[in-house]
């Protein structure tokens, strides 16, 4: 088998875009609760949770509290599957973004050195975020595939429950059904034995891209199959020593590269 096609794969908060995606369903007068009391009530949520002496799971405890405030009556009351599509088409990104996915592609598929052996770029998006979101935004128009967290909606649109959650590990699933070719066949599961021959995109043909900690389980699992991992940092960042951040992951064997977004 041909394995011909280099994969390359994102994290989208502060990875692509300097914010997070949820912040454009808090901009304008249309919900009444604002991103920084969003976020709060979420902690909130997940520190009483956990003074109960139970679990939770942070990155994604914010897809229960959409829900219940999406409900009559509560602030983001008229959140709709529609509304979270409209809200992708607001997401700001760093410069370059998204010029950067076709010029990459034609650097490497227009180039003779690589035509010859049928070399492919392939582009995906891995995230804890909501697809609903990545999917009305322009990325969408650029990549294989979006994985990321999803909801039950009932028929007027509206997040009834969670479908599929996507944590900071189970991102590492996400890599393997590229791996193996799960998105573009999909009768083949992603525990399905293939041997590494005859695995579609192979692990060293891979190349990742994560701004931080909550992407050290894909990292990780690349790398050490001899993938290539970059850590990115925003310049601009209000946090301090942003690059020095970023280049703690290369320092732990995380990420091979640290790059400026």
């Amino acid at each position: 088998m041909s394995q011909n096609i280099i994969a390359m794969i994102y994290d989208f908060d502060l990875t692509l875009s300097p914010e997070y995606m949820q912040k454009p369903l808090f901009e304008g007068n249309k919900f009444k609760i604002t991103e920084q009391e969003f976020w709060k009530l979420k902690e909130e949520l997940v520190k009483k949770h956990e003074e109960k002496g139970k679990n939770a799971e942070k990155d994604t405890a914010y897809l229960h509290l959409l829900i219940e405030l999406s409900k009559q009556g509560k602030p983001l009351e008229g959140l709709t599957e529609k509304v979270l599509q409209e809200a992708g088409k607001k997401i700001k990104y760093y410069p370059g973004i998204p010029e950067f996915f076709n010029n990459i592609k034609d650097e490497i598929e227009k180039n003779p050195k690589y035509i010859m052996y049928g070399i492919k770029i392939e582009h995906y998006i891995v995230s804890a975020g909501l697809k609903e979101i990545l999917r009305g935004s322009i990325l969408a128009n650029y990549v294989e595939q979006i994985d990321g967290c999803e909801f039950f909606y009932n028929e007027q649109g509206i997040p009834t429950g969670v479908a599929r959650a996507v944590t900071n590990t189970q991102k590492t699933e996400t890599i393997f059904k590229i791996n193996k070719g799960v998105f573009k066949n999909k009768d083949i599961d992603v525990n399905t034995f293939i041997p590494d021959n005859l695995r579609r995109i192979p692990f060293q043909n891979m190349i990742y891209f994560g701004d931080g900690p909550s992407d050290v389980p894909c990292m990780s699992l690349i790398k050490s199959k001899g993938g290539f991992t970059f850590a990115v940092y925003n310049p601009n960042s209000e946090k301090e020593n942003p690059a020095e951040k970023a280049y703690s992951l290369v320092r732990a064997g995380r990420a091979n590269f640290c790059v400026q977004a």
